[in-house]
C-alpha cells in the first residue's frame, strides 16, 4: 500500500482562514426594456397553436439563453424568463387545462370519441383494431410531418423572441439591459 511521505507543504504553519466573499452581480433589466420583451413572447404566445401554451418553453428558453450570452447568470436569467413567460401568458388570459382536457384523445363529458373510419394520412379505410392510421408507415410518416412542423415553427418563434430580447443589448456591457 502506498503512503505518503511528510513533504515541506506539511509543515507551513496553521494560518487562519480568509475568505473573501465574491461580489453579487445584480442584473436588472428596466420598465421598458422588460415591457418590450413581455411584448415580444406575448406576440409569439397569441399565436400558438392548438394552445397558448405551444411556445411557453421555446421563449422561455429563448430569452433566457439571451440574457446569459449576454453574462447573466443561469439562474438570474432563468428567473426573469420564467416571470417575463408568466405575464405574458397573464396578458393573454390563458387558462391551464385540466390533466383530463390535455389527454390527445379528450372529448367533452356526454360527447362521444371521435370514431373514425378512414386513415388520416392517406384516407383509406382503417381496418380489424386500427382506429386511426392503416399502417405504420403512414403512422410514422404522420409523426414525422408534425414533428417538422412543429419544429420549424418553435425554431421561428424562438429567432424572433432571441432577436426581440439581443435588440436590447447596449454597449455599456452585459448589465446594461
Amino acid at each position: 500500500m502506498l503512503m505518503r511521505t511528510p513533504g515541506p507543504e506539511d509543515k507551513l504553519p496553521d494560518f487562519p482562514a480568509i475568505r473573501i466573499a465574491p461580489k453579487k452581480k445584480r442584473f436588472k433589466v428596466n420598465k421598458d426594456r422588460r415591457a418590450h420583451i413581455v411584448r415580444v413572447v406575448t406576440s409569439i404566445l397569441a399565436g400558438g397553436e392548438p394552445t397558448r401554451f405551444a411556445f411557453e418553453a421555446t421563449c422561455r428558453h429563448a430569452v433566457r439563453s439571451r440574457l446569459c450570452l449576454n453574462g447573466w447568470s443561469w439562474a438570474a436569467a432563468d428567473d426573469l424568463a420564467a416571470d417575463v413567460v408568466k405575464d405574458a401568458l397573464r396578458r393573454l388570459g390563458a387558462r391551464r387545462p385540466t390533466w383530463k382536457e390535455g389527454q390527445p384523445e379528450w372529448a367533452q363529458d356526454g360527447f362521444a370519441p371521435i370514431l373514425r373510419t378512414r386513415c388520416i394520412r392517406c384516407h383509406r379505410t382503417l381496418e380489424g383494431e386500427r382506429w386511426k392510421f392503416c399502417s405504420e408507415l403512414c403512422d410514422q410518416s404522420h409523426r414525422a410531418l408534425i414533428y417538422r412542423i412543429r419544429d420549424a415553427e418553435q425554431l421561428a418563434a424562438y429567432d424572433i423572441v432571441a432577436k426581440g430580447v439581443t435588440s436590447l443589448t447596449s454597449a455599456r456591457g452585459p448589465n446594461a439591459i
